[in-house]
């Protein structure tokens, strides 16, 4: 086992990698393979045999840096391992880590040396082809003991469990195995983590250990790709959500982030850690799915990666997906028929080039870029699961897409790594959300009344500079400064038709000069509101410092010194806009601006009692914009506070049974301040209002086990939580909503439970799993207007995968949701009233509503060169 100070004597330590990296361009794989399996010009090797195999290499190899994607050298041909292991099934799961065992592409043994930060560093790697079956025999090969992951998630080189903080992690290749192409397609095997689909517009949300955002309100939850992070400071208008293809990993980091992430990642962030271009070796790898739902579609999905050297210092990375994503709403409406309605489109790029003239400098610049375009938003207006509707009069479409452009320059010093992180990201999204349905019987016979629009463009610049210091020594160390811009341009429009008998008697009380430019091609503007623009910023300082004490003891302090920022002009019109302003309402438009300064402690602590057995303990602080609000009719609060988080976690890590069993415990207090929550006045005008105070109390737990049986692994996980308000709020209606009352989007109970076989026939490695999720019950907002939630699910997937051919060919074969559950996912609030028609509001079709898709059947064929 090659240790750190070996690592070290290779060449001179780094704090955090470059960006280059040896992950090849096939580094993963839908079917299972071996853990460090690889292509025909490649070998399945340990980090020893790596290193000799660079010391055979002539002096003019290139040079392979470790990146953030795969802190390894190597994040298929490289574990530091003594022994290959077979792939784990795509459901596992771990506190954390989503376990990926011996077959992780960052992995290292459990009982490696838990700072070993300098086996991280930049080590020349030489790729050659190997005549040898050495990875036909690896590949057949099953595990001897559960390994580690390396994550960068706190933005240096760490093993996971060595880091005091809830951390999962889903490999590329687990990803690829669940056929996973957005966010809802494995963010349910990670407990302790709820989303609620998106619906009728209203963008999905997100909770982590009960801290989620209400409709409409700010996220709570932060998306970061690479470095970047791509949420909305303000608003909730564009949730990217790419496509996992080619990813290194997924981390999830649950609790507060915003020492080193900022205001984004209030309850937590999910990071997308992208493969980067590999120096000197060409490869490439293409994907194919077909997809079946019950009473719906069958439609295909197809993707692929190259990788391009240049010379011995340059490298490109290309990857693509495009998914024809299968419908299953039937439209039936005398005005609007259509099959299968809900069909839709995504594509997704990415490019990158990686520059590395020297060993101590890398720049990697890349690109990014997804579009969604879909013709009806796929909700349902039942409550029985039905996927037929009669009372969609048009369709409801759906364009959304986002683009990031980042460069990333690190240069390695004696002493520190400087990192240098640029970007810039856009975001679009417009809905056109047919609501004729609120008005059933003239819906039914399909005459459309009301129809809703919104339109936002968003854009964002931000700069990180940070030094952060090698790891090889009692202290290390991490400082830097953030700056960051944000603009937005939003309009939300209601628009009305004759029909509606509300608009008819309202269109008589408006004098006619006042109804000019309220009449479009499009309807009457019942409402409009928006802002033109909003902006936020953000500035900080930031870092962290550790000090290791005696050989058990590690103490870390972090901080970030911030100022927080949003301005911007509201604007509101339309028909009820007018009446309101006959009544004496306030004007259509008015220009508001907040700041807000603060200061982000972290403490943390560990203690290994044992070689075996770690206890940790974390207190870090979040938070989260304020803003502004903007009314339709009638006068709302003109401001929502900002809201604050405090985290107290204690946990428990322990290996047993050499390093065949794992048990991990979190213990969690939360303190909440200023929850932000979506209030409707009149039914027409939302905006964010501020809950005094929450909190949250609970555990997590999981347990992986390699079983004495070749091939055989157990693994659960399972979060128990409770979520409440500590003090009274009176929402809009005058109700009364008394501490103890639990917070929207926050089950109790969540669970994941995988059973995984894999096993040879013949050259074949096949591997079997099932997959066990349970999503416990919760309320869709803070007034338990509707309760979701409350479901099981079981998924099921059988893969094969011929390692000793050129082109490794893959096939798998998996059934989600096998036993046909039908639950609701996600519903909207409001208590389905017209304001001024108590005739009509006796009539009012129930609430939109999401449910679990049926059992669907998935084909996947791949191959790699």
């Amino acid at each position: 086992m090659l240790t750190a100070a070996a690592a070290s004597a290779q060449q001179p330590s780094s704090a955090e990698p470059t960006p280059a990296t040896s992950s090849p361009a096939d580094a993963s794989t839908p079917a299972p393979a071996a853990p460090s399996s690889t292509d025909s010009s490649s070998i399945d090797m340990d980090l020893d045999a790596l290193l000799a195999t660079q010391s055979a290499e002539p002096a003019s190899a290139p040079a392979a840096a470790s990146t953030d994607a795969t802190p390894a050298a190597s994040s298929e041909t490289n574990t530091a391992s003594d022994t290959p292991a077979a792939a784990t099934p795509a459901s596992s799961t771990d506190n954390a880590a989503i376990n990926a065992g011996a077959e992780s592409p960052s992995a290292t043994p459990a009982d490696a040396a838990p700072n070993s930060d300098a086996s991280y560093a930049l080590i020349p790697v030489a790729f050659k082809k190997e005549e040898s079956g050495a990875e036909t025999q690896a590949i057949r090969e099953a595990p001897t003991h559960l390994e580690e992951i390396v994550v960068t998630a706190t933005k240096r080189p760490q093993l996971v469990r060595e880091i005091p903080a809830s951390i999962a992690v889903l490999t590329g290749d687990k990803l690829e195995e669940m056929g996973a192409h957005e966010l809802k397609d494995f963010i349910q095997s990670v407990p302790g983590i709820n989303s609620q689909d998106e619906i009728a517009g209203i963008q999905r949300k997100l909770s982590v250990r009960g801290v989620g955002p209400d409709t409409g309100t700010n996220q709570t939850v932060g998306i970061v790709y690479g470095d970047v992070p791509m949420s909305d400071p303000y608003g909730s208008y564009t949730i990217a959500d790419p496509d996992p293809w080619d990813l290194s990993t997924v981390e999830v980091l649950k609790g507060p982030q915003g020492t080193l992430f900022g205001a984004t990642s209030l309850a937590g962030l999910i990071r997308y850690v992208p493969n980067s271009p590999e120096l000197g070796r060409w490869g490439g790898r293409v994907s194919a799915d077909w997809v079946h739902v019950t009473d719906g579609g069958t439609e295909p999905s197809f993707a692929g990666v190259l990788n391009i050297p240049v010379g011995e210092k340059v490298a490109m990375r290309f990857a693509g997906t495009w998914q024809h994503k299968p419908g299953l709403l039937d439209i039936d409406n005398p005005a609007y028929k259509k099959v299968d309605a809900d069909d839709g489109y995504t594509r997704t790029g990415r490019a990158m080039a990686l520059w590395q003239p020297t060993e101590d400098l890398a720049v990697n610049l890349w690109y990014v870029r997804g579009q969604r375009n879909a013709d009806e938003l796929g909700y349902i207006t039942n409550d029985k699961g039905v996927f037929v509707r009669d009372d969609a009069v048009a369709p409801s479409l759906v364009r959304n897409g986002y683009s990031l452009a980042n460069l990333d320059v690190r240069y390695n010093f004696d002493w520190a790594t400087l990192v240098s992180i640029t970007s810039y990201q856009t975001k679009n999204s417009f809905n056109d959300a047919d609501t004729s349905y609120l008005v059933l019987p003239l819906a039914q016979a399909g005459i459309r009344t009301l129809h809703a629009t919104r339109d936002v463009k968003t854009s964002g610049y931000l700069q990180e500079l940070r030094l952060v210091s090698p790891g090889d020594g009692p202290w290390t160390w991490m400082g830097g400064v953030f700056y960051s811009t944000y603009k937005a341009d939003m309009d939300t429009i209601l628009y009305a038709y004759p029909a509606l008998p509300l608009i008819a008697n309202l269109l008589n009380l408006v004098p006619p000069e006042l109804l000019a430019g309220l009449y479009t091609p499009n309807g009457i503007i019942a409402t409009k509101a928006g802002f033109h623009p909003i902006k936020a910023s953000e500035k900080a300082v930031f870092g962290e410092v550790s000090r290791k004490v005696g050989d058990d003891w590690t103490f870390t302090l972090g901080a970030r010194v911030y100022e927080a920022g949003v301005s911007g002009t509201a604007v509101k019109t339309g028909l009820l806009s007018v009446v309101g302003g006959l009544n004496g309402e306030s004007g259509s438009s008015q220009t508001l601006e907040s700041v807000g300064k603060g200061f982000s402690p972290k403490v943390a602590a560990t203690w290994h009692f044992t070689d075996d057995i770690m206890f940790y303990g974390t207190v870090s602080r979040g938070f989260q914009y304020g803003g502004f609000n903007v009314g339709t009719l009638g006068s709302v609060p003109p401001k929502f506070k900002s809201s604050t988080l405090w985290n107290h976690e204690l946990g428990v890590r322990t290996d047993w049974m050499d390093s065949t069993l794992r048990f991990d415990f979190t213990a969690l207090y939360v303190i909440w301040k200023n929850p932000q929550v979506n209030q409707v006045k009149n039914e027409t005008s939302g905006y964010t209002d501020n809950v005094g105070g929450a909190r949250n109390i609970g555990g997590e737990t999981t347990i992986t086990y390699l079983t004495p049986i070749s091939g055989l692994k157990l693994e659960s996980a399972a979060s128990y939580i409770v979520s409440e308000t500590s003090k009274p709020f009176t929402d809009v209606s005058g109700t009364v909503v008394q501490p103890g009352t639990a917070l929207p989007s926050s089950p109790k109970i969540q669970a994941s439970n995988t059973i995984s076989y894999g096993f040879g026939i013949g050259e074949w490695q096949t591997q079997t799993a099932l997959q066990h999720t349970y999503q416990g019950k919760a309320w869709n907002n803070i007034v338990h207007d509707v309760e979701v939630g409350g479901y099981n699910l079981l998924n099921l997937s059988f893969s094969v995968t011929r390692a000793d051919l050129s082109f490794v060919p893959s096939m798998s074969l998996s059934i989600n949701n096998l036993t046909g559950t039908s639950a609701a996912t996600s519903a909207l609030g409001g208590s389905g009233t017209v304001p001024g028609s108590p005739e009509l509001s006796a009539i009012v079709t129930p609430r939109p509503y999401v449910f679990t898709q049926p059992r669907s059947f998935r084909l996947n064929l791949s191959a790699k060169f």
